[in-house]
């Protein structure tokens, strides 16, 4: 994904064009994650899920981080619903502006497309808990942001080439960021754990 947009950004013929292309993309990241997340509050509120004790759905969300905790460290082999691959390279032949709001959407979507960490099933199952459609689309709009912030982290770089570096270094250092995310996953499945207790 990074190896299509960034040269997409990159062939910009101005600094404007390239930080517009980057806008369009960032947006279709943050609409379509809104948009699930709104989507996921209101089955939460038609199937009546908002409607179970709050204690039992916290208890529910910790016993769900503990288990994504442990795939993400690898002590567990949890399959999570997400597709195995990417948006469709055929995208590749839209003008730069669809095409980098049609990515960015496609990613935001989360389990469209394949994911490399677990945090995502957390924060969706609470948007399905809540039955609050704002609160949700609000929840999710972060997720689609968040996965969007190693773009802006890579346009820093001077061309590809000092792009394509630093994403091999963050692929070297992938097994750490499991670890730290998994930790992550594992506190605050605690606290929500915490919070089920009357």
């Amino acid at each position: 994904m990074v190896g299509t947009i960034l040269p997409m950004v990159y062939r910009a013929r101005t600094r404007m064009t390239a930080l517009t292309l980057l806008t369009v993309h960032v947006g279709g990241y943050a609409l379509a994650s809104l948009t699930v997340g709104a989507a996921l509050g209101l089955i939460g509120e038609a199937s009546h899920l908002s409607r179970l004790p709050q204690a039992g759905k916290y208890c529910a969300m910790a016993i769900l981080g503990v288990l994504l905790s442990l795939r993400e460290m690898n002590l567990l082999k949890l399959p999570v619903p997400q597709s195995g691959r990417q948006v469709p390279s055929c995208w590749r032949a839209m003008p730069s502006g669809l095409a980098s709001f049609a990515y960015g959407a496609g990613l935001g979507v989360g389990f469209a497309t394949r994911l490399s960490v677990s945090t995502y099933y957390l924060p969706m199952v609470w948007c399905l808990g809540t039955g609050n459609r704002p609160a949700a689309a609000l929840v999710m709009s972060g997720f689609g942001l968040g996965r969007a912030l190693p773009l802006v982290w890579l346009l820093k770089c001077p061309g590809v080439g000092a792009c394509s570096d630093q994403i091999t270094t963050a692929r070297e250092r992938f097994p750490a960021i499991k670890l730290i995310n998994g930790l992550a996953l594992a506190t605050v499945a605690m606290v929500l754990l915490g919070l089920s207790w009357p």
